[in-house]
């Protein structure tokens, strides 16, 4: 499950959809949702077992606000809500975290855009081909000069979703497989977040899962909804990684 950053207005990208759940039981809050867009607003809440449903167990909106509407739905603190187009399309997932919350979201389509009230966000990217694995990752050490990690759509980009770091959990039974490969001219640290936002091994201990050299790469067998934190020798996140589909791929740089 995600957690948003504590006591932050934040609207979280669709690449966590099916990561997520409530953790409800908190005090009372309001989540109001605008539609800046053309078509229906769809809310969902997010189950703990990530299931989108009505808030009673159905598979159906809580809400559903019109072009130029707004819906308001009465929560509690830790309670997480999808938002989406009228096809079922993700628009961004949001958190109960403060009493108060206002997010606006414009259903267009692929143009879809989202955004809390008091800030801006951009639009979930669209998926890309799925990248090489490791062995076609570790081509790019070849090149003597190896150009600095261009991150397609799915993978990691340095620094991207650290500010989740240890509010992120794993989930999910799909099996998977990851390849890491590191550009970078220092040793990595990979670490897995497990179903409780800790960081260590598959058995749970508070050590990486593995640690990768320079200009080497690794692969490793995951689940699908598997999340991973990938940090520098010094314990510093480079980013988190989200396994989304069977095979996936992500260069990091560790710098010394």
């Amino acid at each position: 499950m995600v957690v948003a950053p504590e006591n932050q207005n934040t609207v979280l990208r669709c690449e966590y959809r099916g990561a997520i759940g409530s953790k409800g039981g908190g005090e009372p809050a309001s989540l109001t949702f605008r539609n800046d867009g053309v078509g229906d607003l769809q809310v969902f809440r997010i189950e703990d077992d990530g299931r989108e449903t009505d808030g009673q167990g159905a598979n159906a909106p809580a809400a559903i606000a019109g072009a130029g509407q707004q819906t308001s739905l009465q929560v509690s603190a830790g309670d997480a809500y999808l938002a989406a187009d009228a096809a079922g399309n993700c628009l961004g997932i949001v958190q109960a975290l403060n009493p108060v919350e206002a997010f606006a979201f414009a259903p267009e389509g692929v143009a879809a855009e989202a955004a809390a009230l008091d800030g801006e966000m951009d639009a979930p990217a669209e998926d890309d081909d799925a990248p090489a694995q490791a062995e076609e990752l570790q081509a790019v050490f070849d090149d003597p000069e190896p150009e600095e990690p261009a991150c397609t759509p799915g993978n990691a980009a340095a620094g991207e979703g650290c500010e989740l770091r240890g509010q992120i959990a794993s989930t999910g039974s799909e099996a998977a497989s990851v390849a890491i490969a590191n550009v970078g001219s220092s040793a990595i640290a990979v670490y897995w977040s497990n179903g409780r936002g800790g960081e260590g091994d598959y058995q749970n201990a508070p050590q990486p899962l593995l640690v990768i050299e320079p200009r080497a790469a690794q692969s490793f067998d995951a689940y699908i909804g598997y999340a991973f934190t990938i940090a520098d020798v010094h314990g510093k996140c480079l980013g988190v990684a989200q396994v989304a589909q069977a095979s996936n791929a992500f260069r990091f740089a560790g710098v010394e």
